[in-house]
């Protein structure tokens, strides 16, 4: 498996894992926290034992995760001294919008555990920033060391631009008028292609080349196949003035690429031969309505989380996509 694509995807899922089993831990050592305040309700002042309780999980999950992913991914590769690597135009950007995607939840979603602590709100916005891009740094210097792979600073940069778009906005207006969302169509289709050899024989297929690349399950896909993801940006335009507009409604601008069948070219080698598979790949733009869960009214604290885990991901709704094979396509839900 491509180790640059496997570092990526093992970044954003530990990132995910550390965020959301951090919540379950804490809602665990509720009684702890506080014998009066309800849990999810961020304290007013500073709450030690809040503070220790998520640092530690925090930082245990953190380390933990990144521990593992060493193990089950770079420890199985030759080291080298730290060197570049320059992937700048690979899978066509889409992994790029997929690291300032991860580290700007990642940044939002420590600011608020922090804001829950009771911690005030200049150090918490440096807590979210410093970690979302400390976390996805790590994935960064691991491949710096790989022999297959190497430090990319354009990766670095996404992280930064992620954790800038959270940090800026929070700096600025106190709340995120412009979020960076994800979503991952179900299962992708393709016909199946057989190439063979200077002989003519079957040398290999396109779906054995898709289950290499993003594994043979629907799950694997959803979360692995940059084929079917879309990164959104999602602007409350309400926030910036334009007041016939509802306070939750948003208008999202989404990116994806289609063929992709290897990194920067659809080549790879198989059975010793090298295959080159000369479909097109392109890119996609989308113009779709969205949810700003965090303007929807409620007083519930638990609700307020609950609706700031939905805020991290894009919702299906009707969309327009644009993009240079097919032109403008309508679809009344993007599945």
């Amino acid at each position: 498996m491509n180790l640059s694509f496997q570092a990526t995807f093992s970044a954003r899922l530990m990132s995910l894992f550390t965020l959301f089993l951090t919540l379950v831990a804490l809602n665990s050592k509720a009684q702890l926290a506080s014998n009066s305040l309800p849990f999810f309700q961020p304290d007013t002042t500073l709450n030690t034992t809040r503070l220790v309780t998520a640092s530690s999980l925090t930082g245990a999950i953190t380390i933990g995760s990144g521990i593992g992913l060493y193990k089950a991914w770079y420890s199985q590769f030759d080291q080298s001294a730290f060197h570049l690597f320059d992937d700048w135009g690979e899978w066509k950007h889409v992994d790029k919008v997929g690291h300032a995607y991860t580290t700007y939840f990642q940044s939002e979603m420590i600011y608020k555990v922090a804001r829950w602590t009771g911690l005030r709100k200049q150090q918490s916005l440096w807590a979210g920033v410093l970690y979302g891009v400390a976390v996805q740094s790590t994935v960064e210097v691991f491949d710096g060391f790989s022999d297959k792979w190497g430090f990319s600073i354009p990766d670095f940069a996404s992280n930064l631009l992620g954790a800038g778009l959270f940090g800026a906005q929070q700096h600025v207006w106190d709340e995120q008028r412009i979020r960076l969302k994800f979503y991952s169509t179900l299962d992708r289709s393709y016909d199946n292609i057989i190439f063979t050899g200077a002989n003519g024989a079957p040398i290999s297929d396109l779906h054995s080349r898709l289950d290499d690349l993003y594994g043979p399950t629907v799950a694997q896909r959803f979360i692995k196949d940059y084929n079917a993801q879309t990164v959104w940006l999602s602007v409350n335009l309400n926030a910036f003035g334009v007041e016939f507009m509802p306070e939750w409604l948003a208008i999202a601008v989404g990116y994806g690429s289609d063929n992709m069948f290897g990194g920067f070219d659809n080549s790879w080698i198989s059975s010793g031969a090298a295959i080159h598979y000369p479909v097109p790949r392109y890119s996609q733009v989308y113009l779709a309505p969205d949810i700003d869960w965090s303007k929807l009214k409620t007083k519930s604290p638990f609700v307020k989380t609950l609706f700031s885990i939905l805020n991290i991901t894009k919702l299906p709704t009707p969309s327009l996509e644009y993009n240079t094979q097919q032109g403008l396509i309508f679809h009344l839900l993007l599945l």
